[in-house]
């Protein structure tokens, strides 16, 4: 994508913001003490949980929904979307699953590496846009970093690392002044989710594995005011709401096993993007990779149709929680300048209408008028909070430090999910979910988090993990590719012959005129159907190979159908 030139305050804002994050925003009175320690004494309590406020809104879940497996013909939108996504590619998936994720193609108008582009798109093409919990996660730590832009590093002297009085916190273990991450899954295992752990038990024991089995007693031991004694903390609180089991009346697909591996792997690219400590410095040593292949940046005429929430109003309860309590805590260290403040509250505003509406879906109630209003208007909201983001900033690389191991966040992949409408109608909405790498590379040859970028789009790219490539269809290899036309005017509408052998196609003869062609697979025995000076376009065969039905358009650009046999002879309007 041709992207915009970002801020160059947000580095220092980054660097800020990975700093309070990874040093877990631990203020002086709440410094050295961890949830549970070998002493047994219980924790002071923590400064920075009392600017923690639960809005735990009451939802009767009655979710419109529709059973799987799902029915292609009952879905109103199937064909629209079609028109630009390859939906019929992933029908057994939906069927299936209740949602198939696609790799967008490298030529894509759909962004691989910006949410507020990707919604623009969604909604240029007037697409029910599908609100995903990645969004919001993505949200909050980018509008966090902008609020702590510019901000001095001097300002967290009086911060420390948390640690706990045993230096062994669940998610983290290591001696002071050096600190090791478990892997992912196994954290993601601490924090409830089951599809972790049944991914952790088909990969065999590891050392790894048997750590996290003496943590999950201390995992089980935070509650209450613990979650929330630091902003890291109460990050894996709100990621702690998507691994947990949904009751009846929330809809159908979110009770399958596909849709718990989904939400695992939403908070599998949070928990990278919030570990990595440092951005990774240039290795000239490094080998290189071709730069991505930029896409077209739309600017959106249009206004969004409709918008379909991701249904987790506790995960949205608690970011909008997390994120009211961040701005209060900052602003009483007087951490926050007035464009921080404000950036902020705009996130809160935001969430609060996000949790709104996602809680009024899964209840079953309709939408009313301010929720229209507020639709009409996200494109624009979101490109606000998220302006003067780090360029390319979805890609980054997290090193495990034992292993040979590295966690790493790609591109954007899109989710297609059914959704029923209060009215009863079922459609396709469109979404950006991040996607996750688990690989194994070299210990002393790292990537960095440019080389991992420039990585994503060739042939070196890992695969996903196995647990994950069954509900999503990956990006076509368009390796091994023939070029068969070589005009300045691009050619089209290619079709192949029912036995194969030859391709029928509109080409250019000059400005504004084209004729019908037909070529071999291999590029030889290019010969003109047509020959006259008009425009031809969308040749297609008929099934016994005999004739070949195209559009012809007059002067007026009225377009008629004709039919000709195969090699050009005996056209007829029809």
């Amino acid at each position: 994508m041709n992207h915009q030139k970002r801020g160059g305050a947000m580095k220092a804002g980054e660097a800020v913001f990975r700093l309070i994050l990874i040093a877990l925003v631990c203020t002086v009175s709440c410094k050295g003490h961890g949830p549970d320690d070998n002493s047994g004494q219980q924790m002071k309590e923590p400064t920075l949980a009392k600017h923690y406020e639960s809005y735990q809104t009451e939802i009767m879940p009655n979710a419109p929904g529709y059973t799987l497996p799902s029915d292609m013909g009952d879905i109103v939108n199937f064909h629209e979307i079609g028109r630009i996504i390859d939906v019929n590619s992933v029908v057994d998936l939906i069927r299936e699953n209740g949602f198939a994720i696609l790799e967008p193609e490298l030529y894509s108008e759909l962004s691989r590496h910006d949410f507020d582009s990707f919604y623009a798109t969604l909604e240029h093409f007037k697409f029910p846009a599908f609100f995903t919990v990645d969004t919001g996660l993505y949200l909050y730590r980018t509008v966090l970093s902008k609020a702590l832009a510019g901000l001095d590093k001097a300002v967290l002297s009086d911060t420390g690392i948390h640690l706990g009085e045993s230096n062994t916190p669940p998610f983290a273990v290591g001696k002071e002044g050096s600190r090791s991450y478990l892997p992912a899954l196994q954290s993601m295992s601490l924090l409830g989710s089951s599809e972790a752990v049944k991914i952790l038990a088909s990969q065999g024991g590891t050392g790894h594995q048997q750590r996290a089995e003496g943590l999950k007693e201390k995992a089980n031991a935070v509650n209450g005011a613990n979650w929330h004694e630091n902003l890291y903390w109460s990050w894996l609180y709100s990621l702690r709401a998507l691994m947990q089991e949904f009751p009846d009346g929330y809809p159908e697909v979110m009770h399958t096993q596909a849709w718990r591996r989904r939400r695992l792997c939403a908070g599998l690219t949070s928990w990278v993007r919030f570990s990595c400590s440092k951005a990774r410095l240039h290795d000239p040593t490094e080998p290189t990779f071709p730069m991505p292949i930029p896409v077209k940046n739309l600017i959106p005429p249009h206004r969004l149709s409709l918008v379909y929430v991701e249904p987790v109003p506790i995960f949205w309860e608690r970011l909008l929680s997390l994120t009211r309590m961040t701005s209060k805590k900052l602003d009483s260290l007087g951490m926050l300048t007035p464009e921080g403040r404000d950036q902020l509250s705009l996130l809160e505003e935001f969430l609060q209408r996000i949790l709104d509406i996602a809680g009024k879906q899964v209840a079953g109630e309709r939408l009313l008028p301010e929720d229209t209003e507020f639709f009409k208007k996200l494109t624009s909201t979101l490109r606000e909070m998220l302006s003067g983001a780090e360029e390319n900033g979805l890609a980054t690389i997290l090193a495990s430090e034992e292993k040979d191991v590295e966690q790493a966040v790609g591109d954007i992949d899109l989710i297609i999910v059914p959704y029923s409408t209060h009215n009863g109608k079922i459609c396709l909405a469109v979404g950006p979910v991040l996607s996750y790498y688990e690989f194994r590379h070299l210990k002393d040859r790292r990537l960095t988090d440019e080389t991992w970028r420039l990585m994503l789009d060739s042939p070196a790219r890992p695969s996903r993990p196995g647990w994950y490539v069954p509900l999503m269809r990956l990006r076509k290899d368009f390796s091994g590719l023939t070029r068969l036309t070589h005009n300045l005017i691009p050619d089209g509408s290619p079709c192949w012959s029912p036995d194969g052998k030859r391709i029928v196609f509109s080409g250019p003869v000059e400005e504004w005129t084209s004729d019908i062609y037909v070529i071999n697979p291999d590029g030889t025995g290019k010969k003109n159907l047509t020959n006259r000076p008009d425009l031809y376009d969308s040749p297609c065969w008929s099934a016994d190979g005999k004739k070949i039905a195209f559009v012809l358009y007059d002067v007026r650009s009225r377009g008629e159908i004709y039919v000709m046999d195969a090699d050009g002879t005996h056209r007829k309007r029809l």
